[in-house]
């Protein structure tokens, strides 16, 4: 067959396969090139393949495109059945099996007839590289059975945003963006909760790395807290997706959809939270029409724009090239919005947020903590503060009459 190389769609890796129909590799080789894109598991190896992936579907790497009528295909996938290994099946009814499991996450390692599969780097798109300086943690680390991402896991808990999912879909869930690309995301349910928070996340976090955190804001906001990751990062970014902004803005439209459609939250009780570059995601979605009602918005050290951090005012000059427009999306919020920000931000200067505060259509009090910096925002002032907006919130939607009862039952409220 020659030289094949698969490369995971938006990947930061390749998967280079070789296997040839006789012992003699051809000379020069020929490489031909395929897209592939895979999963996550949510449980390490276990010794068997049936009690593999028990907190996700089983990670598969395709040929791109997928299906298409006279087009070779070739798919690659854990075995259902018998001993723990990979199985690359073709169109053509080639297969090919790999010697062992591996780490569970990627078929790279040997397999059967002297096949090999290794990863080789791709460079990451600079702009990429700029914004999101992803946590660089390996897979051991979200796989911590005591404080791991695995840890908040349940084999009944599988959930794909917006697909239909089964079981309470608390802790660990999975969310399927528009285009197909998984995400972990983690829910955290509050008895007697009335509101529940979107939490997008810092460009230098992850899920796996604020899990107390978001514990903590459960409790002292007395609210369901759903905090999910960009693709690109964590358990995504170990699979080889790459962040974008287009890969944020699909990342919280997947983790909405599965709120109001998989778990049929209504939008009224839900408040959009973002921090850092998770502003960007967050007033993108608030400004959107389906989102025009919900309970509102809380934003901490949030940018006005990419380029407005790093030029300030003059950022306005590389409005072509700017990401995460926050300046020109928060105007058409008309639901309240929290700002919280430190006057010593070196980061995040506080221009970006008292530009956005004087955008606001309904800006509640903001908190502007004095001496403080992007990364020290002190926790209890900040999930106070969101407390009392909190308070304010669960005022206004008690009051209303336009919420379903039955609805708002669910989700734990009392509507007069």
């Amino acid at each position: 067959k020659g030289f094949s190389m698969f490369q995971q769609l938006n990947g930061d890796y390749e998967l280079a396969m070789d296997y040839y129909d006789d012992e003699s590799p051809p000379s020069p080789r020929v490489k031909s090139r395929a897209k592939f894109f895979g999963g996550f598991g949510a449980q390490g190896l276990r010794g068997d393949a049936s009690e593999f992936w028990c907190a996700a579907r089983p990670p598969v790497w395709r040929h791109k495109p997928w299906g298409v009528t006279g087009t070779f295909w070739a798919e690659i996938r854990l075995a259902t059945q018998g001993k723990p290994r990979w199985v690359l099946i073709t169109s053509t009814d080639e297969r090919f099996e790999s010697l062992n499991i591996n780490d569970g996450v990627s078929p790279i390692g040997l397999w059967e007839s002297g096949i090999t599969c290794e990863a080789v780097p791709i460079s990451m798109p600079v702009v990429s590289m700029l914004a999101f300086p992803v946590p660089q943690l390996d897979y051991a680390f979200y796989a911590d059975e005591y404080h791991g991402l695995f840890a908040r896991s349940s084999a009944d808990r599988v959930t794909l945003g917006g697909n239909g999912g089964s079981g309470g879909g608390e802790g660990l869930v999975f969310l399927e963006t528009a285009i197909g690309e998984r995400i972990p995301a983690v829910y955290i349910k509050t008895p007697k909760a009335k509101l529940t928070i979107i939490y997008s996340h810092g460009n230098g976090e992850d899920v796996g790395l604020l899990l107390n955190e978001m514990d903590e804001l459960a409790r002292s906001t007395n609210t369901n807290v759903l905090i999910y990751d960009y693709v690109g990062y964590s358990l995504s970014r170990l699979e080889g997706a790459i962040p974008t902004e287009a890969g944020c803005y699909r990342s919280i439209d997947a983790a909405w959809r599965f709120l109001t459609v998989d778990m049929n939250v209504p939008v009224q009780t839900i408040i959009l939270y973002g921090r850092s570059i998770g502003s960007g995601p967050t007033c993108d979605l608030a400004s959107k029409p389906e989102a025009a009602d919900l309970a509102g918005v809380a934003l901490q050290s949030p940018i006005a724009s990419g380029a407005r951090v790093v030029f300030g005012d003059l950022g306005v000059a590389a409005r072509p090239l700017d990401i995460f427009t926050n300046y020109s999306k928060i105007g058409r919020v008309t639901r309240p919005v929290a700002i919280m920000h430190g006057t010593n931000d070196q980061v995040v200067p506080l221009g970006n947020g008292e530009a956005l505060y004087n955008s606001l259509q309904s800006a509640h009090e903001p908190l502007w903590l004095r001496g403080y910096g992007h990364n020290n925002m002190p926790l209890p002032q900040c999930n106070t503060y969101v407390a009392k907006f909190v308070e304010k919130l669960t005022e206004e939607l008690e009051a209303r009459k336009d919420l379903p009862q039955d609805a708002a039952e669910k989700e734990g409220c009392s509507v007069m």
